[in-house]
C-alpha cells in the first residue's frame, strides 16, 4: 500500500489528489523535524558517491514515509484495516495519530479469531469510539458476548449482525436507542421475533431483516418509524407487509420475501386500508399464490413506480396473460420503466394454452417497443412437468438453475438465447428408470456453468451407459469451469457417475453426498485417491428420508483418514432420533484434535424440528478433549458456537 501511494505522489498533486478532503495537520510538533531530516539526509547531491546503493535504500525506506504529505497518508490509510492501522501506526508520534484520528473506520468483528483477540486485547474499540462509523458483528461464535459496551460507539452510523443467538439479539436491540446517527441496520440470519426496537429508530434510513428459517413475525402494537426509504424484508408473511406499508410512507425502495402460510393470505379488505406509497420507486417482491387481481391491487399503492420486479409460483394462469398485463400498466402504472418478472407453474395439465400461444401475445408493439422481451422454458421430463415463464432481463438476477434434459425453450426475440444461456450457472442433471430423454438443442450451451446438480429417481444404481452423460455435459458446458458438485436425495447413484464427472473435471473442490453414497465409496481406492486431492470442502447429508443407512463409525474414521491432508471445510447434516448425536463424538474427537491438518471451519446442523444441541454437555466434552491434546496451540485457534441446530468449529 506504501509503495502504491509513493507511485501516486510522483502525479502532479492537484490532479492526483483532487478528489481527496485536505486536512490541516501540518503543525504536530515532529512534522517539521521529520521532513528536516528527510530533505538533508536523502536528497543532498553532496553526499559522498562511495557509499553503497544498499546503504541509501536502506535509509531512504527508514524515514520516507515520514516525508510523504498528509493526503497521502490519509489515501493509505483508508486502505488499511482498523486493527493494521492501529498495530502499524498507531502511536508511532503525534504526527500519525493525528492523520489515523481523522479516518471514518470501518470494524469487521466477523474476521479469523486471530484479528478479532487482538480486537479484544488492545482495547480498540474504546481507542476509537468516536471515530468508528461502521460495525459488522457475527456471532456464530458467541462473540457478541464480549462486546456489552458496543453503546461507547457515539458516531455509529452502519451495524451489520449476523448469524445471531435470540439472547444476544435482545442485547443488541436493547443497546439501539444509543445509536442516534444510526442510518443503517443490516440484521442477517437470526430468529426475528422480537424486533420492535428496530422500526421505532428516528435516524435510521436503511434496513435490512433477513430470517434464515423462522418466520419474522411483527407484533400488533409495533411502533414503527416514518423515515425508513430502504426496506429489504425477507422471510415474513403478509400480515406483516401490510404492517409496514400502513407506516413507512417515506419509502422508496422495497424489497420483500413473503413466506407462504394458507392461513395467511392477502386480501382485498386489507389493500383498501392502506395509503398509497406515492414515494416508491422501486419493488422487488417474491411470493407463492397470490390471486393475479389480488398482486394487481397491491400494486396500486405504488402509482410513482418506475422499476417492478417479482417472482412468484402460482396455479393462476392469468399471470401469463400479456393481454390482461398491458392493459394493468397502462392504467396504473404509467411511469413503470423497468419490468422484469418471473412465474413458474406446475404443467399438470389444467393449463389451457400452449407455450406458443402465451409467447405470440408478448410481440406486440407495447412489449417489444419497451424492450421487455419473454422468454418460455417448458419441461415435460420433470415430475411434476414445469412451465416457466420470465423476462430475458430477470434472467440476469433470478435465472441461474436449468435442466440439461428435456428443456423446450421459446423467446420473443431469438438472439437474447446467449444471453440467457450466460447467466446459467448451476446444471441439473435427472435420472430416471429406463429412459433418457434426448438432449437439448446444441446451440443451448452455458459456459458460465460452475456447478453441478445430480438428481435420481433411480431404484437400482445400474446404468448403462454413463459415458453417454459425459458425451452429453461435453457439449453443454465447459468442464474445466466447474468447480461443485452435488448429489441430491433420493441416494441411489452409480459411483460410475461419480468418477467419471470428476475425471473429465478437474477443478471440482465442493462436493455434497448423502451418507449412503459414503458407504458405497469408501472401499473403492481409485475414487478415493481423487476425491483426496481434489476436495477441498465436503458436505454429508445424513438427513434424507429415504436413507436408512445406519451410522458405520468406521467409515467415518475412514472418511477423515483419506481427506486428512487437504480438506478445509465440512459439513454435517444430520437428522434425529434416525441418527443419535452422541455417535458423532468421537467422530468429532478426531476432528478437533487436528486429524483433519488443513481444516478451517466445521458445521453440524440438525434437520429435526424437536431436537437442539444440549449447549452443557458440549462444554463438558469440549473441555475434557481439550485436556488431554498434548499442545495448548491447538485450544487457541479453535473458536465454536451453538445456536439451537447449529454447531459452528472455527480452527482458523
Amino acid at each position: 500500500t506504501v509503495m502504491m501511494a509513493i507511485a501516486t505522489s510522483r502525479l502532479p498533486r492537484r490532479d492526483s489528489m483532487k478528489h481527496l478532503t485536505l486536512y490541516d495537520l501540518d503543525n504536530f510538533p515532529d512534522t517539521k523535524q521529520s521532513m528536516k531530516v528527510s530533505t538533508n539526509e536523502h536528497f543532498d547531491g553532496s553526499r559522498k558517491k562511495n557509499r553503497s546503493q544498499e546503504e541509501i535504500l536502506s535509509s531512504q525506506s527508514k524515514s520516507y514515509l515520514e516525508q510523504l504529505p498528509n493526503e497521502i497518508l490519509i489515501y493509505t490509510f483508508k486502505q488499511l484495516s482498523t486493527a493494521d492501522l492501529h498495530r502499524s501506526f498507531w502511536n508511532l508520534n503525534n504526527r500519525l495519530n493525528g492523520i489515523i484520528f481523522v479516518q471514518k473506520m470501518f470494524v469487521d468483528l466477523s474476521c479469523p479469531k486471530r484479528i478479532f483477540d487482538y480486537y479484544c486485547h488492545q482495547s480498540i474499540l474504546s481507542t476509537f469510539s468516536s471515530r468508528i462509523f461502521s460495525l459488522k458483528l457475527s456471532d456464530t461464535y458467541d462473540r457478541i458476548k464480549k462486546f456489552n459496551s458496543i453503546e461507547i460507539l457515539s458516531n455509529l452510523r452502519s451495524l451489520t449482525v449476523r448469524d445471531i443467538s435470540t439472547e444476544s439479539l435482545d442485547i443488541i436491540l436493547s443497546k439501539l436507542p444509543s445509536f442516534r446517527s444510526l442510518s443503517y441496520l443490516n440484521i442477517y440470519s437470526a430468529n426475528l421475533q422480537s424486533t420492535t426496537n428496530v422500526f421505532s429508530l428516528s435516524s435510521l434510513k436503511t434496513l435490512i431483516l433477513f430470517s434464515l428459517n423462522s418466520p419474522i413475525i411483527l407484533p400488533n402494537d409495533i411502533q414503527i418509524t416514518n423515515n425508513v426509504e430502504y426496506l429489504n424484508i425477507d422471510g415474513c408473511y403478509v400480515n406483516d407487509v401490510v404492517q409496514v406499508l400502513n407506516h413507512c410512507q417515506k419509502l422508496k425502495y422495497l424489497k420483500v420475501y413473503i413466506r407462504y402460510h394458507r392461513d395467511t393470505m392477502l386480501y382485498q379488505t386489507q389493500i383498501e386500508n392502506i395509503s398509497k406509497l406515492k414515494s416508491l420507486k422501486r419493488l422487488h417482491i417474491t411470493f407463492y399464490y397470490f390471486p393475479l387481481n389480488i398482486f394487481h391491487s397491491l400494486l396500486t399503492l405504488f402509482p410513482k413506480l418506475e422499476r417492478l420486479t417479482f417472482s412468484t409460483s402460482t396455479n393462476d394462469e392469468d399471470y401469463m396473460s400479456a393481454t390482461t398485463w398491458e392493459n394493468f400498466i397502462s392504467k396504473s402504472l404509467t411511469n413503470l420503466k423497468e419490468f422484469q418478472f418471473y412465474v413458474k407453474m406446475e404443467d399438470n395439465g389444467s393449463i389451457t394454452q400452449s407455450a406458443a400461444d402465451v409467447l405470440r401475445l408478448f410481440e406486440t408493439d407495447f412489449w417489444l417497443e419497451q424492450k421487455w422481451f419473454l422468454v418460455i422454458d417448458h419441461n415435460q421430463y420433470l415430475n411434476p412437468a414445469t412451465l416457466e415463464l420470465y423476462t430475458v432481463s430477470y434472467s440476469k438476477v433470478g435465472k441461474h438453475n436449468i435442466e440439461l434434459y428435456g428443456l423446450q425453450t421459446q423467446l420473443t426475440k431469438v438472439d437474447h438465447l446467449d444471453t440467457i444461456n450466460k447467466n446459467i450457472t448451476n446444471l441439473q442433471v435427472t435420472f430416471h428408470d429406463g429412459h433418457r430423454p434426448p438432449l437439448p438443442p446444441t446451440e443451448r450451451r452455458y459456459p458460465e456453468v460452475s456447478s453441478i446438480t445430480i438428481r435420481s429417481h433411480l431404484t437400482s444404481t445400474d446404468m448403462e451407459d454413463t459415458s453417454r452423460l459425459i458425451s452429453d455435459l461435453n457439449e453443454t458446458i465447459t468442464f474445466s469451469k466447474i468447480t461443485s458438485l452435488s448429489f441430491s436425495a433420493p441416494p441411489l447413484y452409480p459411483l460410475e457417475i461419480l468418477r467419471q464427472v470428476l475425471t473429465n473435471a478437474p477443478n471440482i473442490g465442493r462436493l455434497r453426498v448423502p451418507y449412503s453414497m459414503i458407504n458405497h465409496f469408501i472401499n473403492d481406492e481409485q475414487l478415493c485417491s481423487m476425491l483426496a486431492k481434489m476436495m477441498k470442502s465436503l458436505s454429508i447429508d445424513f438427513s434424507s428420508a429415504n436413507d436408512q443407512s445406519p451410522l458405520n463409525i468406521g467409515h467415518m474414521i475412514d472418511l477423515l483418514n483419506i481427506f486428512s491432508t487437504n480438506l478445509e471445510f465440512l459439513y454435517f447434516d444430520l437428522q434425529l432420533p434416525q441418527i443419535q448425536l452422541q455417535d458423532f463424538y468421537s467422530v468429532l474427537s478426531l476432528i478437533f484434535c487436528g486429524k483433519l491438518k488443513k481444516l478451517v471451519y466445521f458445521q453440524m446442523r440438525l434437520k429435526q424440528q424437536q431436537q437442539t444441541f444440549n449447549l452443557n454437555f458440549f462444554k463438558i466434552w469440549f473441555n475434557d478433549v481439550m485436556n488431554l491434546l498434548t499442545t495448548k496451540t491447538t485450544e487457541s485457534t479453535i473458536e465454536y458456537g451453538i445456536m439451537d441446530k447449529q454447531l459452528s468449529v472455527s480452527f482458523r
